[in-house]
């Protein structure tokens, strides 16, 4: 009885360009997870090292007590140095490997705050969000200034920007609006009754930019310009009349003036 013959062609050309096709499919949907995993875990990492730095900086504040008495993050520079991350590894506080965020790849900024009395560090990248620590410098320069007398709007915000400098917008806000392009940067501006909230310009002529804002921080909340030039292209809106406007009627200035909320 004859054998049957055994079958061995293997794969065609047609079923190889299937199957290479089907992989390339499998991969691509794959790539966006497997990416998405490997950035949340590095922002998690992130928010780890930044906790263990803040944990570390109150413990060498027993070590080093005079920094507890300190208001502004210059203060603190004073007795530990330029560099406080690198005084932290010199002295055994913590090692240089958590001084970096590990999802930008730049080394940590120091900020310190004080509010009711209370002391607060912040150890800052562009994964957060630093901008209410901002404020609550700006709002602690705005007192100071007025317990001496200074109550002109450009008198705090040149303060801020001869101490402490301005605070850039990062790209993770501007993305959500109009103005993507533009190197933006956060001022303070107080209201009529003192209520601290900052407007977003560049940072070209005075210090104020002619009170040019295209966008406005309230309470964690941002709103975007949306006035437009001639040509219908997105550009700031004139934000001097703030001054008279009161943190109980600022809701209404915001929508005669046609901002827009963008954090919801």
């Amino acid at each position: 009885m004859a054998r049957k013959k055994s079958d061995n062609r293997g794969f065609t050309l047609v079923e190889l360009i299937v199957v290479i096709v089907i992989i390339l499919i499998l991969a691509a949907l794959a790539v966006p997870s497997i990416t998405h995993y490997v950035q949340k875990s590095k922002i998690a990492k992130c928010a780890n090292q930044r906790h263990e730095l803040e944990t570390q900086f109150q413990i060498m504040g027993t070590d080093v007590p005079e920094i507890a008495l300190c208001d502004q993050i210059g203060e603190v520079h004073v007795l530990l140095g330029d560099d406080i991350l690198d005084y932290m590894v010199k002295n055994g506080y913590c090692t240089e490997d958590i001084t970096v965020c590990p999802v930008y790849n730049e080394k940590y900024t120091v900020e310190l705050t004080v509010e009711s009395g209370q002391q607060q560090v912040d150890f800052s990248c562009s994964c957060v969000d630093n901008v209410k620590g901002y404020v609550s410098m700006c709002g602690s320069y705005y007192k100071e200034l007025s317990s001496a007398g200074f109550t002109n709007r450009e008198a705090v915000i040149q303060k801020v920007a001869d101490e402490k400098g301005f605070l850039k917008i990062s790209d993770t806000i501007k993305n959500k609006t109009v103005f993507a392009d533009k190197d933006l940067y956060w001022k303070p501006y107080y209201l009529a009754d003192g209520k601290m909230v900052l407007y977003g310009t560049t940072n070209t002529g005075n210090a104020w930019s002619n009170w040019e804002g295209y966008l406005i921080y309230v309470d964690g909340q941002i709103y975007q310009s949306t006035n437009t030039d001639t040509n219908g292209k997105p550009k700031d809106t004139n934000v001097a009349s703030l001054k008279d406007i009161r943190e109980n009627t600022l809701d209404k200035y915001l929508e005669d003036n046609k901002f827009e909320n963008i954090s919801k």
